[in-house]
């Protein structure tokens, strides 16, 4: 049986009014839309007729990406975009990077940079601000983390659908902590590694949620809709299909908060299966999904994608610290383009590195003159983080004239002394 639930905006008992006033908004965008839309929303729910590969040509993904550029200028100011854009301006304009937004917004550029903005932000809310400008990796979890991600409560099942699209599956039954944060950085990571793979992007993620002989609480449903949060709203992926499948009426508040979520064109893409696991087994099978969910979750496949992820981490390390080795290492005379340097003059003030610093300092003046000291110390040392995460250093001039590198309380005094030159200037 499938059927709509409707949207209270909120969590918890949703009047019969919002009950109705949603399934009357869905059927009525549906009849919105145009018959070849309706068509292809249909096709893309059962998996009938879905494209390979990138179907904008390169002239209109061109102009759209400059047209994106615009509306990130018109939206950036005081978000974790520009703190971001601070860091390495490479890494937020990378072409590759922002046709993920634009790919999942269908390549509407006002969407797709508000969808980029909302990304960096929740970035940053998860795992602070050193990260913004690099991909997270699994060096970057926990311990906590890595257990929960470990769990499989959110796994890439090992079948694709009739249409050779990845399904993605939120167990409620396997997961193992009722944290907001390991949750949200587990789920992060797992669907960051999704993104990475073009066909991804294109063709789009079909995605299941599992509450089936689960334990209804308020928390419970408060951390799925957080899920679907990161994943409709953050997470630069296309969803093709949303399928709950659930055996308690219960459960609605999940499904009305879901729906809210969405924008109409995810929406009509949304059916929730009611009965038992068995039935709703079947039911998946109508839309080419034939998920094997049956009983006892099976995590072998799951075991070896996390080994897998931590194998392919461990090489690129490995090769990173060979080529670090071999050219760009901790003593090396050559100045990097992020280094700082110590010192007065022209020579040091106009190297990219300070420049880049100066920069970074800025953007924090306002929070920095406003703590407290215990405080400040902690925005100078997240400072210094930051310049080392990005492969730079703090260096001064030895007794032999040769550049050395500082440790980290010099370097943070010069963040402090840079703060203190900073609001002398003003």
């Amino acid at each position: 049986m499938n059927f709509h639930f409707s949207n209270c905006g909120g969590l918890l008992q949703p009047s019969e009014d919002d009950i109705r006033s949603m399934d009357e908004k869905v059927a009525r965008e549906m009849t919105q839309l145009a018959t070849s839309e309706r068509e292809h929303a249909l096709h893309d729910l059962h998996g009938v007729g879905v494209e390979d590969g990138e179907t904008a040509s390169k002239a209109f993904a061109t102009a759209r990406l400059e047209q994106l550029e615009e509306e990130i200028q018109k939206v950036k100011e005081g978000t974790a975009y520009t703190e971001a854009e601070i860091q390495c301006k490479d890494y937020v304009m990378n072409k590759n990077f922002r046709l993920m937004f634009l790919r999942a917004e269908d390549f509407s550029a006002r969407e797709s940079a508000a969808r980029m903005i909302r990304y960096f932000d929740e970035k940053r809310n998860l795992f602070g601000t050193g990260k913004l400008a690099r991909n997270i990796q699994l060096s970057d979890l926990n311990k906590e983390d890595k257990a929960c991600l470990r769990s499989g409560f959110v796994q890439i099942l090992p079948k694709k659908d009739a249409s050779g699209r990845t399904v993605l599956a939120y167990l409620k039954g396997l997961r193992s902590t009722n944290q907001k944060r390991i949750v949200g950085r587990a789920m992060w990571y797992i669907l960051s590694s999704l993104i990475e793979v073009e066909s991804m992007q294109t063709k789009g993620v079909v995605y299941i949620i599992h509450h089936i002989e689960a334990e209804v609480r308020e928390t419970c449903l408060g951390l799925a809709v957080f899920a679907a949060n990161i994943l409709y709203r953050i997470m630069p992926l296309k969803k093709v299909g949303t399928h709950l499948c659930t055996d308690s009426l219960e459960v609605r508040p999940l499904s009305t908060a879901i729906l809210n979520l969405m924008k109409p064109s995810d929406r009509v893409r949304y059916r929730c299966h009611f009965g038992s696991n068995k039935e709703c087994m079947y039911s998946l099978r109508t839309f080419g999904i034939s998920a094997d969910l049956q009983g006892k979750f099976k995590l072998d496949e799951h075991a070896r994608w996390f080994q897998a992820q931590e194998e392919k981490e461990s090489d690129h390390s490995a090769a990173k610290r060979d080529s670090t080795s071999r050219s760009t290492y901790r003593n090396s005379q050559v100045i990097g383009p992020t280094d700082v340097l110590f010192g007065r003059g022209a020579p040091v003030r106009d190297n990219p590195g300070n420049a880049r610093f100066r920069k970074i300092v800025d953007s924090y003046i306002l929070q920095y003159e406003t703590a407290e000291r215990l405080e400040k110390g902690c925005i100078a040392y997240a400072i210094v983080v930051m310049i080392n995460e990005s492969n730079g250093r703090f260096l001064q001039r030895n007794n032999d004239g040769l550049w050395s590198e500082v440790d980290a309380i010099k370097a943070r005094d010069k963040v402090h002394q840079t703060f203190r030159n900073v609001r002398h200037q003003k």
